[in-house]
């Protein structure tokens, strides 16, 4: 299972920790999904986020795990202040909208969407909060919070994340700078596995968030009226080849994912299959 390759093979996220998992009843697994970048709201959600569908749902199936919970940070969107209560309310809806599609439609029975807005005001919560010291990044504090919370209220042992690459530096607001912060300020046993970034046909940024798609970027989105074959057209006039072939080749693992998981897709070219993917998990 750890040959994935989807999965980045660093050393935070090459072992599950078995031992947490067996002692833990009906152990979970968690991942969250952003409504912005650290200095822009999300426009769109990524055709990439599926690969977090579909890792989560193999790890589900080999490790048996009980739910898999998907966080929409709304309340942590709203600790930027280019960030307005409409703004969070609609990128919710739609995300919400979204992933609702993708789990009846795939019939992925073990999964269930929350909004930190949901439970951030219950008393378990605000324990868990007031335990936890001022810190200047509230964002972090925020995410320390919920994955105490998450262990404690939800059994979730296992956090699935994504990182731009292999080395790990002290900067950057991939979710290994979060989680080295949650790691550190708590004990909870937990595995962090980390998915690899998601693509871009942006030469100058061909890494991104696999979630947040913002203003500007060209990129295979997840919406009903995606054409795939034209974004790859289009971003021939625009793009390196080396960078295109870094979207396919990221895409065409989500793919070969989806069609071990699910179906086999009786279409002959990359993009076609994109296509009915697309067309599949967004259809109302």
């Amino acid at each position: 299972m750890m040959q994935e390759p989807l999965l980045l093979e660093d050393r935070s996220g090459a072992f599950i920790n078995m031992n947490a998992l067996e002692s833990a009843h009906n152990p979970s697994l968690f991942f969250g999904v952003g409504l912005c970048s650290s200095t822009q709201p999300a426009i769109a959600i990524p055709f990439d986020i599926l690969s977090f569908f579909f890792m989560a749902e193999k790890l589900r199936r080999i490790l048996n795990l009980d739910t898999i919970f998907i966080l929409l940070a709304d309340t942590h969107a709203l600790s930027n202040s280019f960030m307005t209560r409409e703004m969070v309310t609609i990128q919710t809806k739609h995300m919400q909208t979204t992933f609702t599609a993708i789990i009846r439609n795939l019939h992925l029975t073990h999964f269930k969407i929350l909004s930190s807005s949901q439970f951030h005001e219950e008393a378990t919560f605000q324990k868990i909060v007031f335990s936890i010291p001022h810190m200047e990044n509230e964002y972090v504090r925020q995410e320390i919070a919920d994955m105490r919370w998450f262990f404690k209220c939800k059994n979730v042992r296992i956090k699935l994340g994504w990182a731009i690459d292999i080395r790990e530096t002290s900067h950057g607001h991939d979710e290994r700078f979060f989680d080295r912060h949650i790691a550190s300020k708590t004990s909870i046993p937990l595995t962090f596995i980390h998915m690899k970034a998601g693509r871009t046909f942006d030469p100058k940024r061909p890494k991104a968030s696999p979630y947040i798609a913002v203003k500007g970027e060209s990129r295979l989105m997840l919406k009903d009226n995606e054409n795939v074959i034209q974004k790859f057209q289009q971003a021939k006039e625009t793009s390196s080849m080396d960078v295109i072939n870094g979207v396919r080749s990221h895409a065409g693992l989500i793919i070969r994912l989806f069609e071990e998981l699910f179906i086999r897709i009786p279409l002959p070219t990359l993009e076609e299959k994109i296509q009915f993917v697309i067309n599949l998990t967004t259809k109302i």
